[in-house]
């Protein structure tokens, strides 16, 4: 795992646990890379006993062009963050999306049809709207500047467009995909602008229950954090670099111990 800083980074716990369990001869560690250090990386990356690395801010546009090749996934987004390391290339993934959504359906059935307001319209939400813009039967983007929401719904169209404060009431789910939240007291919404019984699903996960979160389950509604998402990204980077589904009850019981 690069990035910077990495502070109390869960990633090297989660996929530990899958090599672990799965006896396989490999470690994951977490290396602190500033940005200037980026391109030494890089450059070792492509060294005999690398399989990848996983990639976290501020380096997941920063990689792009030491990338050899491109995922679907990775050029949609616009953005990488899994590297995989065969034949000295590197190719560039994003299981962000992919992670998403297979938590989201775990705890709130499929996005299919559904109408989902976003929240923010950052790198976090690059990955949820390439997610959502073609399944759900409306996205409705909120942000507080309009232009970088504007962006989004141009890029990658489908269900997404600009949206209001009064379209949270007619939203099925909302998706907070800022960094509201992150700091006790912070949230991307007044708590009067809260629907009752709404479904929230928060991508932030450390504290584990935000303001934003408090809110809607104090309204009746269902909120749930990104923790799972977490466990399911890395999953799927793990399947990338090795071929093999790790077990994902041993990742989830990594992060709750």
């Amino acid at each position: 795992m690069i990035g910077y800083p990495l502070g109390h980074t869960l990633s090297p716990r989660i996929h530990r646990a899958a090599i672990q369990a799965l006896g396989l001869d490999l470690s994951y560690e977490a290396v602190e890379t500033a940005p200037e250090r980026l391109p030494a990386f890089m450059g070792e990356l492509r060294g005999p006993e690398w399989l990848g690395c996983n990639v976290t801010v501020p380096h997941k546009q920063a990689v792009l062009p030491f990338m050899t090749e491109l995922a679907d996934e990775a050029r949609a987004i616009g953005a990488v963050n899994t590297v995989v390391h065969r034949a000295d290339r590197l190719q560039g993934h994003n299981t962000d999306a992919r992670g998403f959504v297979e938590d989201v359906q775990e705890h709130f059935g499929p996005v299919e049809g559904k109408r989902i307001a976003v929240l923010g319209a950052g790198g976090a939400a690059r990955a949820v709207c390439c997610a959502l813009a073609k399944p759900a039967e409306r996205v409705w983007l909120l942000n507080r500047t309009p232009e970088r929401a504007e962006a989004l719904v141009r890029q990658f169209g489908g269900a997404l467009q600009l949206g209001r404060p009064e379209n949270l009431r007619e939203a099925q789910l909302i998706v907070n995909c800022t960094s509201a939240g992150l700091h006790e007291g912070d949230s991307p919404l007044a708590d009067e602008l809260v629907p009752e019984g709404a479904a929230l699903y928060d991508l932030i996960y450390n504290p584990p229950v935000t303001r934003l979160m408090k809110a809607v389950t104090a309204r009746g509604g269902r909120a749930v954090n990104g923790l799972g998402m977490l466990v399911r990204q890395a999953a799927a980077s793990f399947h990338i670099w090795t071929g093999v589904q790790p077990p994902l009850d041993v990742m989830f019981e990594a992060v709750h111990v």
